[in-house]
């Protein structure tokens, strides 16, 4: 047996991994060398050949007189053997278990006595010493057989890596007092080749695995389907596709950043069913939206990897309501969701709501939300907020309304209404409602909205880490199928979760920055964007470049390591969104091109910073804004990375100046939007109260029916002018005259045969003729009404 085991195991195997059943697993140990190695296979031939000399001196000792053999055995001292197997569970001085890296237990072995007396052992020998003979021989042709074939055997055979788990015999089902039975609890993995480690579970008792490993009840498919499910089937809510995370059809966003943004049009009350299709009709919506925030107002692209939450790409869990409902409805579902269908602890939650703006004294405090509120929480968990917190805005004018967040504590048994809001890793927000019920005009005042609607955002990552009891989203499954696949890639260490100080080689924060980054280029990619040198595309370009630098510079990934990590999240995310399989191929071979450009360009970015450091006198410790602005602009370096790479220099980054040189950057961009705007400056767009206020003056949705005639001169009706925003009686904008001296002026006709903009078919031009003449520059459709705006001439 010593001979086979030693000759089945190789050389360096990780010693088995062995725990107590219900403790935690201990981390994975490294290799410890072998019996298998040259010491231990000489030791195994040496053993062959000592089993077989034994078998011929046997042989010769049982074909000699009995006297012979019985004086033998009087010499051997008295052998008992007591009930024993090996067991797996050693016992310290109290009793208690302990650990131990023994593999599995033997079988059930019985109270044997081996002694006899010395009257009667000669006579026993004697008796059987005619049957020796022949079985000696016999065993010496079986060893002789057995033992090469079974070393040709376990020489060529794959092996499946068996983990155990030690369990307390108090643990195990009773058995006869002979002994107890041990199981072994094995969990396959993937097969290994010859040279491979192996590892084998000896004289092990066929019994049920303890499971080493059990699988989260919450996997991130069902969180997300839970959801959807839940507002779907319990409050016919229509399950609503995400929209692309690159709204080509949208130039006011660089990304989709919310799950509200594809609804725009039904919150402002424009969509129209000939322009927007089904999404006009909509009463209620659910779904997951893909969200990209990176560049723009709402960019978390610089704190990506250096904490466990943040995000460039993430997906929003929503549910809307278009006129349908209102708070009485959604604080309740949302209360029912969390604390009975995901099963969270309502103890550990805490509501806010909008508690006024001492700012601004004109915005009412939201008293139904809190009493709403007050029918499931104690008063001590209900928490006023301002407007910070607890009132959305789309913008400086338009729709806005109060929120209401749910906030979750990771700890339990604690009351800390003061850490809510206030930044605690354990206190988070998971859920805010956004109650649309006001328009913000232009000077500020607040007038209620003619439809009220729900606007609901959950945190899928967030939810998912503490449903799955994780303390980073980075921990969950969403992103551990991503590590692995970059270590894989790069052959850095595993990642371990560490921040800041206790991450001083900046391998975890690498980790997180590159599984974030791609997953941001594959959904942007697979939906139309690409990197280039402006717009998103720059956002994009400065994404992957983050990635392929941390990958390589923190990692050590070699070049054109970064595109192979897009199979993984197709895999990950195909259930939630399956059209990123088809192309997967495609998205792949864009960051490929892209990757391996910038790797092209990678050296001048080296050699610029170092040729700047090389400049800075002795004594200068600073790494000017400028420089880096330089590098983060024209070569595509994130600050951050600059920042490192200054930091292993001895210099500090000129963060605030850094900070300065990116406003003026954005100035000169708002500028430049501003003059492209329409001469005059004027808000020449209908919203929500101006499509309301035509609909009560009995202003009909336009006839367009004309646009697709071509050699027809239709005629049509002036039924309404507006010479924009915050203009005319109640700054509504309609008048019933206008001229020259107006400006820009806006006409909507009862039929028109000019094609709006839309679906990316850019807007008719042209002019209408009457008494006067009006040149047509631009068309647009809101609500159904099309509105032509230009310049009429002189008299």
């Amino acid at each position: 047996f010593f001979s086979c085991a030693t000759m089945m195991v190789p050389q360096n195997v990780p010693l088995p991994t062995s725990y107590t059943y219900g403790d935690t697993p201990p981390a994975p140990r490294g290799p410890a060398t072998s019996l298998a190695g040259p010491l231990g296979q000489s030791v195994a031939l040496v053993s062959v050949g000592a089993l077989i000399v034994y078998t011929c001196v046997s042989a010769l000792q049982a074909t000699g007189p009995a006297p012979h053999a019985s004086q033998l055995l009087a010499t051997q001292p008295v052998v008992q053997t007591r009930p024993a197997f090996t067991s797996a569970v050693p016992r310290g001085p109290q009793g208690k278990a302990v650990r131990s890296p023994t593999v599995a237990a033997g079988p059930t072995q019985s109270l044997v006595q081996a002694s006899q007396s010395a009257a009667t052992a000669p006579q026993s020998v004697a008796a059987a010493s005619d049957k020796v003979l022949p079985f000696t021989l016999l065993g010496m042709a079986a060893t002789l057989v057995a033992v090469p074939w079974l070393l040709q055997l376990f020489r060529h055979r794959q092996y499946t890596p068996l983990r155990t788990v030690t369990v307390p015999l108090a643990n195990l089902p009773s058995s006869s007092a002979a002994g107890q039975h041990l199981s072994l609890a094995a969990a396959a993995r993937r097969p290994f080749t010859s040279n491979a480690p192996r590892s084998m579970a000896l004289a092990a008792t066929p019994q049920p695995a303890v499971q080493e490993e059990v699988q989260t009840e919450w996997p991130m498919n069902r969180v997300r389907q839970t959801f959807i499910d839940y507002f779907a089937k319990k409050h016919e809510h229509t399950f609503w596709p995400t929209s692309p995370v690159a709204p080509l059809d949208d130039p006011t966003l660089l990304f989709t950043n919310a799950g509200m943004n594809q609804f725009k049009p039904l919150f402002l009350g424009i969509a129209d069913p000939a322009v927007h299709g089904k999404l006009a009709t909509l009463t209620r919506a659910v779904n997951s939206q893909k969200c990209i925030r990176a560049g723009g107002k709402h960019n978390d692209l610089e704190d990506v990897g250096k904490d466990t939450y943040h995000h460039t790409f993430f997906e929003m869990l929503g549910n809307w309501s278009f006129g349908s409902y209102f708070k009485k409805e959604a604080i309740p579902w949302a209360w029912e969701c969390l604390t009975q269908d995901y099963g969270l602890d309502p103890s550990r939650m805490y509501a806010t709501y909008f508690g006024g703006d001492p700012k601004d004294p004109s915005v009412p405090v939201d008293e139904e939300a809190r009493d709403l509120w007050l029918q499931f929480l104690p008063e001590e968990r209900v928490i006023p907020c301002g407007a910070k917190d607890n009132f959305w805005e789309m913008g400086d004018t338009g729709p806005c309304g109060p929120c209401t967040e749910i906030h979750y504590d990771r700890r339990e048994g604690r009351l800390v209404p003061e850490l809510v809001n206030a930044d605690d890793p354990e206190l988070i927000e998971i859920w805010n409602i956004v109650f649309i019920q006001f328009n913000r005009e232009d000077d500020g005042q607040l007038r209620p909205l003619p439809a009220q609607h729900v606007d609901t955002g959950m945190g899928f990552e967030r939810i998912t880490s503490i449903l799955q009891n994780k303390d980073s989203n980075y921990d969950t499954d969403i992103f551990t199928p991503i590590f692995e696949a970059i270590q894989e890639a790069t052959g850095a260490r595993p990642y371990a979760g560490k921040l800041g100080e206790e991450d001083p080689d900046n391998i975890d924060m690498a980790y997180r920055v590159v599984a974030d980054h791609i997953r941001t280029l594959t959904f942007a990619i697979a939906d139309g964007a690409s990197p280039s040198n402006e717009g998103r595309g720059y956002v994009l370009r400065r994404v992957l470049r983050r990635a392929v630098r941390y990958g390589q510079q923190v990692l050590g990934g070699k070049p054109g390591f970064f595109h192979q990590l897009v199979p993984t999240i197709v895999e990950t995310m195909k259930d939630g969104f399956p059209d990123i399989v088809n192309r997967a191929d495609f998205v792949m071979s864009i960051i490929k091109d892209e990757e391996f450009a910038f790797n092209k360009t990678l050296g001048k970015g080296v050699a610029h910073f170092e040729k700047v450091v090389n400049e800075l006198p002795a004594d200068d410790k600073t790494f000017k804004a400028e420089d880096a602005h330089f590098l983060y602009a024209s070569l595509g370096f994130p600050v951050d990375l600059t920042e490192l790479m200054a930091e292993e220099r001895g210099l500090v980054l000129d963060r605030e100046g850094f900070a300065k040189k990116m406003k003026e950057e954005a100035e000169i961009s708002a500028i430049a939007a501003q003059q492209r705007k329409l001469a005059g400056g004027k808000d020449l767009r209908l919203g929500a109260e101006q499509t309301a206020h035509l609909q009560q003056t009995g202003v009909e949705v336009t006839d367009a029916g004309d646009k697709y005639n071509w050699h027809v001169t239709p005629s049509a009706t002036v039924k309404a002018l507006f010479i924009g925003v915050g203009e005319g009686e109640g700054g509504l904008g309609f008048v019933d005259v206008a001229d020259a001296s107006t400006g820009p002026v806006g006409v909507v006709l009862d039929a028109s045969p000019f094609y709006p903009e839309a679906g990316g078919q850019v807007a008719d031009t042209g002019r209408l003729q009457g008494p006067g003449t009006m040149h047509v520059e631009n068309t647009q459709i809101y609500g159904g009404v099309v509105l032509h705006t230009g310049g009429v001439p002189p008299g």
